[in-house]
């Protein structure tokens, strides 16, 4: 937990109903995340010292509209044998989730960011035309009220400030898109929004070289220079590992003519795996390559999903293995903290995914999020001491990595 006096922001949860399984790319009934899981459920087994989440995306299905398509999505089945397909129809649950998740939010203060998908594949000149929709759904959920009242009022106050940034997977895509120049475009789009991107990658089965072109990425769009002081393209990137998974999320300051990524889940490295390897020192490698760019951030969040197998728990009285998870995380977790230090780093959860490796161990998922929180701190406490001692920052600056730099990286709106 953060020192006292100071926010806890969870950065990266996905929520979602049963009603909308259909609309999901990826679960199916042998998923173990088959299950509601909105937002009461989710405040339900959190903190009660969480001061906000911020919502990413959940993968919904898509496709693109007629005449845009370049690279098209997986199911756009459609477009391949020629039917025409409208915004509305190419859009319509990713939007249906945009319009869910703003109304959770125009009901709550602890919903205090969101970062929807959008069609960055597509360029500048597509993503005006989203965002315009975007809008449309803000003027429905935010634009009516009742009456004059406070509660109206509050409500109201949040309309057009929610979205903190945009997600759209790479994992499955082709590498050249990694570099299209529409993708590009769509980028540089984003960067004059102020906004942030969510660029995700799978190093496991896509290949390291999907880390590769991420850099390359990097390397295109920042207007900042290795070892610049000035801002650039930040990345933070979450510790979610194992898979080596690696998910950007791209946040585009307020400068013009600079760009800022954050990247999720510390890139999934592969947790469990020799240090004493090709894979981890070229993975590695990578990293200290976007850690030179000064603008360039990381994520600390879920890594549970991702453990290597570890035993199951003998009884429903058997404490969760922290240590042990520690001993495991440890190698790759420093090392990182190390390279982008106390300014560059981000706490979350992914829940519910960190409920995934959690259950594999308790064979429940209630307590995923609660034990997660105990894990980053004893990471954490051991971590910081020792990279202070290093010189690697102080005390209270590692106390922003709970909360204090999410809020200032996603540029959250505070009521």
């Amino acid at each position: 937990m953060p020192p006292q006096g100071r926010p806890l922001i969870d950065s990266h949860i996905h929520l979602y109903l049963p009603s909308h399984y259909e609309s999901l790319a990826w679960i199916d009934p042998s998923n173990p995340l088959y299950s509601s899981h909105d937002l009461p459920v989710y405040l339900s087994r959190v903190s009660s010292q969480l001061d906000g989440c911020i919502f990413v995306e959940t993968d919904r299905r898509y496709t693109d509209p007629s005449s845009t398509s370049t690279f098209p999505a997986i199911s756009n089945l459609s477009a391949a044998i020629g039917e025409s397909i409208s915004d509305d129809e190419a859009w319509q649950h990713v939007l249906a989730e945009y319009k869910y998740v703003s109304t959770l939010a125009r009901d709550s203060d602890k919903l205090v960011g969101i970062v929807p998908w959008a069609p960055i594949h597509l360029g500048a000149e597509v993503l005006a035309r989203y965002k315009i929709m975007l809008q449309e759904v803000d003027e429905e959920v935010f634009g009516i009220g009742a009456d004059d009242s406070e509660i109206d009022k509050k409500a109201r106050e949040k309309k057009g400030k929610l979205i903190v940034g945009y997600r759209y997977l790479l994992q499955d895509k082709p590498l050249k898109q990694y570099l299209d120049e529409r993708f590009l475009d769509g980028l540089r789009w984003i960067k004059e929004q102020g906004k942030v991107f969510d660029l995700g990658v799978d190093v496991r089965s896509g290949g390291i070289e999907q880390l590769e072109h991420a850099v390359q990425i990097v390397q295109e769009v920042d207007g900042g220079e290795v070892g610049s002081k000035k801002p650039g393209l930040k990345i933070v990137i979450s510790m979610h590992p194992f898979l080596l998974i690696l998910y950007l999320v791209v946040q585009f300051s307020n400068y013009k003519t600079l760009t800022s990524i954050i990247t999720d889940h510390l890139t999934k490295p592969p947790l469990g795996l020799s240090t004493d390897t090709e894979l981890y020192r070229k993975w590695l490698s990578l990293l200290e390559t976007l850690a030179a760019y000064p603008s360039i951030s990381i994520k600390f969040s879920g890594a549970f999903s991702e453990l290597p197998e570890l035993p199951p728990s003998q009884s429903e009285q058997s404490p969760f293995p922290i240590k042990q998870v520690c001993e495991i995380i440890k190698p790759f977790a420093k090392p990182i903290l190390r390279l982008f230090g106390p300014k560059r780093v981000i706490w979350a959860s992914d829940w519910p995914v960190c409920n995934i490796g959690y259950e594999k161990i308790m064979k429940e998922q209630v307590g995923g999020w609660k034990t997660w929180v105990s894990v980053s701190e004893s990471l954490l406490d051991s971590m910081v001491n020792e990279l202070v001692e290093e010189g690697c920052g102080t005390i209270d600056e590692w106390g922003a990595v709970w909360g204090e730099n999410a809020i200032r990286l996603y540029s959250v709106h505070k009521n």
